[in-house]
């Protein structure tokens, strides 16, 4: 049996022709049997989210190490490897570090990401003696971590009301705008006036109070469910 537009051999059980695909019509036959040869299945072994993190954790410290030898061949002295140390560990903590774990706490981890994070601050401010950590960065960390913590605990405890969990945070944004204007001021150029912050303030006030009153409206609420498929 041959095809009718190439002419290429064909078995009798082959329902197409294998060079041009053209249908065989050979109604004496039978093609409803199995072809001449098993049909080929692509077995793609799946990466396993352990051995990503695996991958991911030696390139950071490939990427460390690299840093590491450059600033120490350049003056014979550590001059710049630090700071990229530190941003890292701060990706690490942050984006990689909780992927490690079944159900990383919340409790545990967003902490955690702030104290390294004002870690890499504090060296910063060492190194280049500078006065602004205890008046302004520690603070600033500290704020952030007991907001964004206390938002993320409600969330997991609760498991319900979480659009007033999460307009509850940005209301408690809004100052802390402020007050990290007002710290900066105050460290850096000795004033207390105000003008920037109150933009950021005032727009996730707005926010939050809108996340809340979508909450206890239920047409609204029961709408951005659908939009977000939530």
């Amino acid at each position: 049996m041959y095809c009718v537009k190439c002419g290429v051999e064909l078995v009798d059980s082959q329902r197409k022709c294998p060079l041009c695909q053209t249908p065989v019509y050979m109604p004496d036959l039978d093609l409803n049997s199995d072809t001449p040869y098993p049909p080929y299945k692509a077995e793609i072994e799946k990466l396993k989210p352990k051995g990503v993190l695996f991958i991911i954790t030696v390139a950071h410290l490939v990427a460390f190490m690299v840093a590491f030898v450059c600033d120490l061949s350049g003056s014979l002295a550590l001059e710049w490897c630090g700071y990229l140390f530190g941003a890292l560990a701060v990706e690490y903590a942050v984006l990689f570090l909780p992927r490690w774990f079944a159900r990383p706490h919340p409790a545990v981890f967003i902490p955690f990401a702030f104290f390294v994070l004002g870690c890499f601050l504090f060296c910063i401010n060492y190194a280049s003696g500078g006065g602004w950590f205890l008046t302004l960065a520690l603070p600033l960390v500290a704020g952030g971590s007991f907001i964004l913590s206390g938002a993320a605990l409600l969330i997991y405890y609760l498991r319900r009301g979480y659009m007033y969990v999460i307009g509850g945070a940005f209301i408690a944004m809004a100052p802390y705008f402020l007050v990290a204007e007002w710290l900066s001021n105050v460290t850096f150029n000795g004033q207390s006036r105000l003008v920037w912050s109150p933009y950021p303030a005032v727009t996730a006030f707005g926010i939050g109070i809108m996340l809340i009153v979508i909450s206890r409206v239920k047409p609204f609420r029961e709408r951005v469910k659908k939009f977000f498929y939530i």
